[in-house]
């Protein structure tokens, strides 16, 4: 921790992923629950859509980004954009913002406090995590970007899906245009495939990591938290 008379960290970075990382559930499948509680989407397709997060969560399968895209043409596809945007923000606003860790924020805000840049990378879509970046207030979110056409959502993601090593991907983009100097940042998440991301930086953290995240921070000395304390309502 930086005592006051320390310089700030700048040309530091601390990077953090979303689902089981910075909240305690997955942002896409409560939004998809939200949805069909409104009447905006079938029991049928929210079945579909969960069984293809199971599929994409827990089964090691080649082409992660294929699965998702399917996953969230299911929930989008042809949906009005400003109906869409309105029902997020009031379940943004009523349930998910409760779901953000407490130990979290602390650790968010110390390293605001520490003067490091503060960036988002998910694999979720923007209209999720740009709402996390605006009540979070960091510098930066990389997100997968919902395409929209006559004021419809067509379900299709424009450009890449940030998980695995595209998320190893953003931040090197983000540390080269910002010159982040990574060995002295940190990075978040608790997904395998988020030790791409992890190792770039010279203080990794395992949260709530999955088993085969769990094994290799303790292989590679990585710190991990657990945290445990978020609202899930109002």
């Amino acid at each position: 921790m930086k005592s006051n008379g320390e310089k700030p960290a700048e040309g530091e970075a601390a990077f953090f992923d979303i689902d089981k990382t910075l909240i305690s559930v997955f942002s896409e499948q409560a939004f998809a629950l939200r949805m069909l509680k409104k009447g905006h989407l079938g029991f049928h397709k929210v079945l579909l859509i969960l069984f293809s997060y199971i599929v994409y969560s827990l089964i090691e399968i080649k082409d992660h980004e294929k699965t998702k895209k399917a996953a969230v043409r299911l929930i989008m596809k042809n949906q009005p954009v400003e109906k869409s945007n309105r029902l997020y923000d009031e379940y943004f606003q009523s349930t998910l913002q409760y779901t953000i860790y407490d130990e979290m924020k602390k650790e968010i805000e110390r390293h605001r406090r520490e003067g490091r840049k503060l960036v988002l990378i998910s694999s979720s879509v923007d209209l999720i995590v740009s709402r996390f970046r605006d009540h979070l207030n960091f510098d930066k979110y990389y997100a997968a970007r919902l395409e929209k056409k006559d004021c419809l959502y067509t379900g299709e993601i424009l450009g890449r899906v940030f998980n695995g090593r595209r998320k190893a991907e953003a931040v090197r983009e983000f540390a080269e245009a910002e010159k982040i100097d990574l060995k002295k940042s940190y990075a978040y998440g608790d997904y395998r495939d988020d030790r791409y991301m992890l190792e770039l930086v010279g203080h990794p953290v395992a949260v709530n990591p999955d088993k085969t995240l769990k094994q290799i921070a303790g292989e590679r000395g990585w710190a991990i938290m657990n945290p445990v304390h978020a609202r899930s309502t109002h």
